[in-house]
């Protein structure tokens, strides 16, 4: 696959270059999770291997992603405790917020299987994540000024089934507000995993869709009341 169809970050986002480097660290590390997991245990010896994004969608990704920060000698948490905006008094949690070079950005995530009205179905899972992260954004309680919401499209396939051409689901996304990856490991076609039962399937890989809901620098941060906060 072209790999220029399969990478995008928009204009307004800030430290391009940043995520750029963050995406392709989120890959290497998938990579290398299906490389060793061929020898793991005999469930993933006997499919070939695991792909480490076909799992609890939003939960595994993000996780991926946190840890791929590290890597980058970065600082990030997944879950943690605030307070939630919109007139609520109630304690919440915001799905991930990473420190990287410069850039603090708050990330509130959806995942979804495309099979069935894939335009759909990705714009419904961006609306979702990006309604929690405003939601973030009316507690003004951080200094952090860059929120995305992230969507991650990861399709189902019949075994007699063609898998469907992932840099054409992110083709509607390639503009300055938005930023696209296309991640397929090389045994994604051999892998079958049994997910329903008896069915095996095929995931052919992984799209992660994210919208600039806090452009850096023009919006006011806000200052967000929780555990992080003694961390710094």
């Amino acid at each position: 696959m072209d790999q220029n169809r399969c990478v995008h970050i928009g204009d307004r986002f800030p430290h391009r270059k940043t995520w750029k480097k963050l995406l392709n660290k989120w890959k290497s590390m998938m990579d290398e999770y299906v490389s060793r997991s061929r020898g793991m245990n005999a469930w993933a010896s006997k499919r070939g291997g695991d792909l480490p994004y076909w799992h609890k969608i939003e939960v595994t990704n993000l996780g991926m992603l946190s840890a791929a920060v590290w890597c980058l000698k970065g600082v990030a948490v997944c879950e943690f405790s605030m307070t939630r905006g919109r007139g609520k008094t109630g304690r919440g949690h915001g799905d991930m917020w990473f420190s990287l070079n410069g850039l603090s950005c708050y990330i509130e995530a959806k995942g979804t299987d495309p099979s069935t009205d894939p335009a759909k179905r990705i714009k419904n899972c961006l609306g979702e994540a990006r309604k929690d992260m405003k939601d973030l954004q009316n507690s003004k309680d951080e200094k952090t000024k860059t929120g995305v919401a992230l969507c991650f499209v990861v399709p189902s396939v019949a075994k007699n089934k063609n898998p469907p051409d992932l840099s054409k689901l992110i083709a509607p996304y390639r503009d300055p507000e938005h930023l696209a990856f296309v991640y397929q490991p090389g045994v994604a076609d051999s892998v079958i995993l049994d997910d329903e039962g008896d069915k095996g399937y095929r995931y052919p890989g992984v799209a992660l869709i994210g919208k600039l809901v806090w452009p850096d620098g023009r919006e006011e941060g806000f200052r967000r009341r929780s555990r992080l906060e003694r961390l710094r």
